[in-house]
């Protein structure tokens, strides 16, 4: 039987759990911008996708990739869990430059984030041109992919 005392630090740690994401989930909003919708988007300049992940999904992955046309400044791609639900355990961010073929013709991997974290990272500056097709962000966990979104990239 639980006491009723277990019961209310119980509800009280999921409220606080609860705030945690929404604030996290409001600085992942603010760090990478509005979040966006799940399909491809242009990436005529800057483009930010993002995506809810983990069961229930209290999670959030977005990629952003900064730039004109087909020059490309930068890309980033960043997560945040809320509570212990969307923590990734060995997280890397690998993105890859598709062709309008569907040909990946570059990939960037980032390091190993060890250990398991509620939020991280990662970004390169290229500072070069693209070709036209499609970026595509994916966060990885222990080898697996976790979530991904997608922008196209046109002149």
């Amino acid at each position: 039987m639980y006491k009723a005392s277990a019961v209310r630090n119980f509800a009280a740690t999921f409220r606080g759990a609860a705030k945690r994401f929404i604030l996290v989930c409001a600085a992942v909003a603010g760090l990478l911008g509005a979040v966006a919708a799940v399909h491809p988007s242009a990436a005529d300049a800057s483009a930010k996708g993002c995506t809810l992940y983990g069961k229930p999904a209290w999670a959030n992955f977005c990629g952003e990739i900064n730039g004109s046309g087909l020059y490309v400044q930068n890309i980033e791609g960043a997560y945040a869990a809320g509570g212990l639900v969307g923590w990734l355990c060995n997280a890397r961010l690998e993105v890859q430059f598709i062709n309008t073929s569907g040909g990946v013709y570059a990939t960037y991997l980032s390091g190993l984030q060890s250990g398991c974290n509620a939020a991280g990272g990662w970004g390169w500056t290229i500072n070069g041109n693209a070709r036209a097709g499609t970026i595509r962000f994916t966060v990885l966990s222990n080898g697996a992919t976790i979530a991904a979104v997608q922008e196209t990239i046109k002149s």
